[in-house]
């Protein structure tokens, strides 16, 4: 792989030129179709997982043989550090949202940039910190927070991440499917349905297919 493009990702950008030639020779390409498995939980994990280009949902089966959705990763993320650390099995499934291109780091090439870049670390430790968090956030929500602010929350979100600016409207073009939402809110998707009409009604959005277009996006705010 060319150093120079993976300079580009964030987890990279401080290290110098002779490590990153170095690291960038042992790096693996992988290539996923939409909806194909990269991990189940409880696979053995030995690879760092970086995003080049596409999208991952991180996603935990529930006993009724639902799923609750974690985290959806897009272009320039990593994931899979954990079983990297502890050596554990897989806590959760990744499967692609879409046709994603993965960069694979094996355990040992993963080792040897951690000890030799503290920023490295940093970079690990405050990806880490920052998922605690959104875990800490989503339990919370999900104790005291009332399920239309939760889902505003939500929108919110995806569409800072995730949304295309076109003129006054924010079009989340992720592909994500009411049962999606219900899985990332830990409710049905007829619970995601009911609000998702109210919220039309009230003309802060509209949903085309697997699109949702926010329509305004201040009144939106104004509900959490």
């Amino acid at each position: 792989m060319d150093p120079k493009q993976l300079k580009k990702i964030p987890i990279f950008e401080n290290m110098p030129d002779e490590l990153l030639k170095e690291i960038s020779s042992k790096v693996l390409n992988k290539f996923l179709k939409k909806d194909e498995v990269l991990f189940f939980k409880g696979d053995i994990g030995d690879s760092l997982y970086i995003i080049k280009k596409g999208k991952i949902k991180i996603s935990i089966p529930t006993e009724e043989g639902e799923e609750l959705i974690i985290s959806i990763f897009s272009d320039g993320d990593f994931f899979g550090e954990l079983s990297l650390l502890d050596k554990a099995p897989r806590s959760a499934d990744a499967v692609a949202i879409t046709d994603t291109e993965l960069l694979v780091l094996r355990r040992d090439v993963f080792y040897t940039y951690l000890f030799e870049r503290k920023q490295a670390i940093e970079a690990i430790m405050s990806g880490l910190c920052k998922r605690l968090r959104k875990t800490d956030d989503f339990l919370t929500d999900l104790c005291y927070t009332n399920f239309p602010k939760r889902l505003a929350k939500t929108l919110i979100e995806l569409s800072e991440r995730f949304g295309k600016k076109v003129e006054e409207k924010i079009i989340l073009d992720l592909e994500i499917t009411q049962r999606d939402l219900g899985a990332m809110l830990g409710v049905t998707r007829e619970t995601v349905n009911r609000e998702l009409v109210k919220l039309k009604l009230q003309g802060i959005l509209t949903k085309e297919k697997k699109k949702i277009i926010i329509n305004d996006f201040k009144k939106l705010l104004d509900l959490i």
